[in-house]
């Protein structure tokens, strides 16, 4: 049986436990957004809503701690972009689509980026998702565990490659479930040295 922490296992072991404990809310959202038109995606990816759980729609918890005032703010700027986000051919389109449209908005950083971009990927389909690893939040705290001694790459985004290199065990993982993954795993790398937060403001 697995340990049931997944930041104190070894990478082998924690990706393992990954796919069976973290990975299922991961693919629970992914199966509800694929299932909303693209303007349904814009407006629920932004104001960061999961699916319906026992009658109740709630907020994903990595936007609650911005706030439904300021998420609906972004999701009204978003609908505004809707036409150039249906011209879109990849996921960095997507991406850069989503930074110009909420430009002027304070508070709506890198992970509510990357969130809601990745939101309204699921909905257009499986040639929208990532192709790198984008490095916000948690997942920096991932990174820097993964590379130990040598130092990691200062990018906003990794090739998959890159990090192949380090592990083939990676492999397992597309490039969007690294992102978690990452969040997840890198929890013990926020230790004494940085103040102490509130999970439920990582994955």
């Amino acid at each position: 049986m697995i340990d049931s922490s997944i930041e104190t296992l070894p990478l082998i072991e924690a990706i393992e436990l990954y796919k069976i404990k973290h990975y299922p809310h991961l693919k629970w959202m992914k199966d509800y957004y694929k299932k909303l038109s693209l303007s349904q995606a814009i407006d629920q990816g932004a104001r960061g809503l999961n699916p319906e759980k026992g009658g109740k729609q709630l907020m994903n918890s990595h936007q609650r701690r911005v706030g439904l005032k300021k998420c609906e703010e972004g999701a009204l700027a978003l609908s505004k972009w809707e036409k150039e986000f249906q011209q879109c051919s990849n996921f960095k389109e997507l991406y850069d689509t989503t930074i110009k449209a909420k430009q002027g908005i304070k508070k709506l950083g890198p992970l509510w980026t990357y969130d809601t971009t990745l939101r309204i990927a699921f909905s257009k389909g499986e040639k929208y998702y990532p192709r790198k690893v984008y490095v916000q939040s948690g997942v920096k705290d991932g990174i820097r565990k993964l590379y130990k001694n040598m130092k990691p790459p200062s990018r906003r985004s990794i090739e998959v490659d890159d990090l192949y290199i380090l592990s083939s065990e990676l492999r397992k993982l597309k490039p969007y479930m690294l992102e978690h993954f990452f969040c997840v795993w890198g929890k013990s790398e926020r230790g004494n040295d940085k103040p102490k937060r509130k999970s439920s403001h990582y994955c």
